[in-house]
């Protein structure tokens, strides 16, 4: 009975023991603990995954970015006619009293435009626009710091674009009837005054230009033209006397000319900033959207107004798109996104695209759409010589952008 008792013993020692190694189901134990490791690793992994997936989806569809993406904006055909109040009139009308009928020329004179992501009046950008935006050669990426002031509001930035527009306008208008020998007047007052100026100090805001005198020989100042004029042909650090009014008293001021901040550019300048007050000898209207803002269609407005004036003289059969702003003396100045503009053209049918000096060299690296050619322009009377070149089919003078 003691061996059968040592038996069962040993029997229950050696049971409970393989319970211990190998579990009640006789799996081995140390399986078990891997499989349940592996279900815990698994788990991880799996939430890894979600998690990287949320971010991922977080950042390329919620999460907001401090930049700016420009892209092809709509442009206008300004030779065309539009309609106001249920009346069909021009976009560019000129009301001297002559039948100005645009809208037949069978050629296009395109304002070009620029839209934009994540500026004040826009919604702002997110990770998969930014992706969207680096792998097309027609968009263009740009810090949000670069384009706007960080505290600038939606308001403001429609009133500042607006004001942009109404100088463009003007100085359009300016510098079209100057170039076509069309007599006008201007108050023009001084806004400023550059640091960098010999008048700086002696000039003050708000004094009316009057006169300036150079070896004896006084000049009148009645417009923008008369003032361009005369500072065009002076090398810079020449003395003259600035006769002004300021108040109700006649001012002269002796002061030496500056040289122009443009390379190449002839002339010399006062070095102080300018508004005008125009008073034109007929109304010429730009029927646009209020939508479209800022300065950088001074030169298509001016070439326009021209055209118009002077009975279709400039467009041909072609589609012409031009963008530059444009100084009350012929000058045109550089704009921003020209890339951008350069697609929308070549979308809504342009063979050419009138570009300024400065930005006609930014096109070197571009890639830009086939079948639209980029042309340099640097002043109002060369681009209406492009575009009677244009016009006339004698096309292989004419200073081509380089680009890719």
């Amino acid at each position: 009975m003691g061996q059968v008792s040592n038996y069962s013993t040993s029997f229950d020692s050696k049971h409970l023991t393989e319970g211990k190694v190998f579990g009640s189901s006789g799996v081995p134990f140390a399986h078990q603990v891997s499989v349940k490791t592996g279900r815990r690793k698994s788990r991880w992994a799996w939430l890894l995954i979600f998690v990287a997936v949320v971010a991922a989806v977080y950042l390329a569809v919620i999460h907001p970015f401090p930049y700016v993406i420009e892209m092809p904006g709509p442009t206008i055909n300004l030779l065309a006619n539009t309609q106001i109040d249920g009346k069909t009139r021009p976009i560019v009308e000129v009301s001297d009293g002559k039948n100005h009928p645009t809208s037949q020329v069978p050629g296009q004179l395109r304002l070009v435009t620029v839209s934009m992501r994540g500026g004040p009046s826009t919604a702002a950008v997110r990770g998969w626009e930014l992706i969207s935006a680096y792998f097309d050669p027609s968009q263009n990426i740009l810090p949000y710091s670069q384009v706007f002031p960080e505290d600038v509001s939606a308001e403001e930035e429609r009133k500042v674009q607006k004001q942009f527009m109404t100088s463009s306008q003007d100085n359009a208008r300016a510098a079209a009837l100057t170039a076509l020998e069309i007599p006008f007047s201007s108050k023009i007052t001084i806004a400023g005054v550059s640091e960098k100026s010999d008048g700086y100090g002696k000039l003050k805001e708000n004094d009316v230009l009057v006169a300036i005198s150079h070896n004896g020989v006084e000049q009148q100042i009645t417009s923008t033209a008369d003032l361009y004029r005369i500072l065009d042909s002076t090398e810079p650090g020449t003395q003259i006397k600035v006769s002004v009014k300021r108040g109700s008293q006649l001012e002269t001021i002796e002061m030496k000319t500056i040289a122009p901040g443009e390379e190449g550019r002839k002339g010399s300048l006062l070095g102080a900033f300018i508004n005008a007050d125009y008073h034109f000898p007929y109304p010429i209207s730009v029927n646009i959207p209020e939508s479209i803002g800022g300065p950088s269609a001074g030169t298509v407005f001016a070439l326009t107004m021209m055209n118009t004036i002077s009975g279709g003289e400039l467009i041909g059969n072609d589609s012409v798109a031009v963008t530059g702003t444009m100084s009350p003396n012929g000058m045109v100045g550089p704009i921003g996104g020209v890339v951008q503009k350069i697609y929308g053209a070549q979308h809504d049918g342009a063979k050419w695209f009138l570009a300024p000096d400065y930005n006609c060299d930014q096109l070197k690296d571009a890639k830009l759409p086939e079948g639209i050619t980029p042309v340099r322009i640097t002043n109002l009377g060369q681009a209406a010589d492009v575009l009677r070149a244009i016009k006339s089919g004698q096309t292989d003078k004419l200073e081509v952008c380089p680009h890719k």
